[in-house]
């Protein structure tokens, strides 16, 4: 049988086989860096997620990583990874598109079916948890901390503060979003594009400015369900990411 004629006849098992082997040489290419760190990575991945190209992934000396994504997840081109001792934990359908910069020095959990899109950034020192279905656009960037000033010489980038941002089921934080420390977001809500998120933001409301602040009710029609606790009324907090990692 020709090469051309085998490929077309197992395509299929062809495109599973080649997206398995460049899992495993990025796990392996990560691994090495970790030990030449004395540092360590541990990676739980499920074994179609995809490996784009271009990716960079920094580990810091000394530190330890943990690393998972589940089922049909995938890393796009170009994506920046520095591993600074944390875990980032993913669930399944997972996207991190290309461009996205993602900092590991505290806890992210992206419960699945989470889109972060291009050019966004994940900067966490402490925790950072996206649930259920909630996205982000392009540009759109989520941090855990800040700098301050002490005294007049210290260099501000010397000074961090944390606090963990929540941001909850199904919510989606449009482009150039920032989203700062401390912040919950409740489900079913939107960000309007270019807000500022400094302080709390409901469920179910459409939030925008600098800083951002409630505009308008959704008026999502299962809420009033949600605000009474109904039987059957969908549980903000549902799924746990544990239910649907691979």
């Amino acid at each position: 049988m020709k090469p051309v004629q085998f490929l077309r006849d197992h395509q299929q098992e062809v495109v599973v086989a080649w997206r398995r082997l460049r899992q495993a040489i990025f796990v392996a290419r990560v691994q090495l860096l970790a030990k030449w760190e004395r540092a360590s990575v541990s990676f739980e991945m499920a074994p179609d997620v995809r490996i784009g190209r271009g990716v960079r992934v920094y580990v810091w000396p000394g530190t330890h990583t943990s690393f998972s994504m589940g089922a049909k997840s995938r890393i796009g081109d170009n994506v920046t990874i520095h591993m600074k001792g944390g875990s980032f934990t993913a669930g399944i359908r997972t996207d991190l598109r290309a461009g996205v910069a993602v900092q590991i020095e505290g806890r992210i959990t992206l419960d699945g079916e989470n889109t972060i899109s291009y050019g966004s950034v994940l900067h966490c020192g402490d925790s950072i948890h996206l649930g259920y279905a909630a996205i982000m656009a392009e540009y759109a960037t989520v941090a855990d901390s800040t700098h301050f000033h002490t005294t007049a010489d210290e260099p501000v980038g010397e000074n961090v503060k944390f606090a963990p941002v929540d941001i909850g089921r199904n919510t989606f934080i449009c482009p150039r979003v920032s989203v700062g420390r401390g912040v919950t977001i409740g489900p079913w809500t939107v960000i309007g594009p270019s807000s500022v998120v400094a302080r709390d933001i409901p469920a179910g409301v459409f939030a925008s400015g600098v800083p951002a602040d409630v505009v308008r009710s959704l008026d999502h029609p299962w809420m009033r369900d949600v605000e009474l606790g109904t039987d059957g009324a969908p549980d903000p907090d549902w799924p746990a990411w544990t239910k649907h990692k691979a």
